[in-house]
C-alpha cells in the first residue's frame, strides 16, 4: 500500500471540490520523517467559481492504519453498538453511490439514489 502514493482524486459538486491525494501515511513535513510518510495533501474549495482559492486541510500525522485500529478500539472499549450501526450505513451509503456511479456511467445520464 506505500508504493501507491500517486493515488489522487478531485471531487466536484454542487457546493464545490475536493482534491485529495490518497496516503496511507501522512507527516507534517515534506521528506527526512523516520517512517517516510509524506505530507497529507488535501484542497478544498467552497464554491464553484474557478476564481474562489482553495484552502489546504491539514490532518493528523502517522499511519493511517494505526488511525482506524485506535478509533476501532476507543468503540469498542467504549461499547459504542451506535457507532458500529453508524460505520455499517456509511459502508452501505458508499456501495450505493458507488452503483449509482457505475450505472450512470453506463446509461450516460443522472441516476438518483
Amino acid at each position: 500500500m506505500d508504493t501507491a502514493n500517486h493515488r489522487r482524486a478531485t471531487i466536484v459538486g454542487s457546493d464545490g471540490t475536493i482534491e485529495t491525494e490518497y496516503l496511507n501515511h501522512t507527516s507534517d513535513q515534506s521528506g527526512g520523517h523516520a517512517y517516510g510518510y509524506l505530507p497529507s495533501q488535501l484542497r478544498v474549495r467552497r464554491g464553484i467559481a474557478n476564481t474562489i482559492p482553495f484552502e489546504d486541510v491539514i490532518t493528523g500525522t502517522g499511519s493511517g492504519f494505526r488511525f482506524a485500529a485506535e478509533a476501532f478500539a476507543r468503540v469498542i472499549h467504549a461499547r459504542d453498538f451506535a457507532a458500529i450501526e453508524r460505520a455499517a450505513q456509511v459502508s452501505l451509503d458508499n456501495a450505493a453511490t458507488l452503483e449509482a456511479l457505475a450505472q450512470s456511467a453506463r446509461l450516460g445520464q443522472t441516476v438518483t439514489l
